[in-house]
């Protein structure tokens, strides 16, 4: 029994050193949903619900900040309102509701503008390592 002991130091170091805050993918997910062309929000690498013209309808009020993506029989439905407009490297604050999509939570979400482009913003939640492609314009 003795002899296996000197194994649990080693143990809990690997461990330990696994754990999620650590790894390297958090970057490496956000360099993959600013290249995503589609509208849509994106959970690490899977879209929770992105835009497909044969499939959803999409609406966006500039005046009120807001963005909507849903099903032609609105059975699922995701809803966004911006505290603000989107500016480059700004944060803000993203209320989300949503219908029938159980990977994603309703509530605030803080996230960071990284890129603004062709009336589309790409906004970003470390936290969630959530991403909001919403139209703007």
């Amino acid at each position: 029994m003795k002899k296996w002991l000197w194994l649990i130091p080693g143990i809990a170091v690997a461990w330990s050193s696994c754990q999620k805050d650590d790894l390297p993918y958090p970057e490496e997910r956000k360099l993959d949903f600013q290249q995503q062309t589609a509208c849509g929000v994106y959970k690490e690498r899977t879209a929770v619900m992105k835009y497909d013209e044969s499939k959803y309808q999409i609406a966006f009020n500039t005046a009120r900040r807001s963005f909507r993506l849903q099903t032609d029989e609105q059975e699922k439905y995701v809803s966004c309102v911006l505290s603000a407009v989107p500016a480059l490297d700004a944060e803000l604050t993203v209320s989300v509701r949503r219908k029938g999509l159980v990977s994603l939570d309703e509530g605030d979400y803080v996230v960071k503008v990284l890129k603004v482009e062709g009336g589309k913003s790409w906004l970003w939640n470390e936290e969630n390592l959530l991403g909001f492609l919403v139209r703007t314009e």
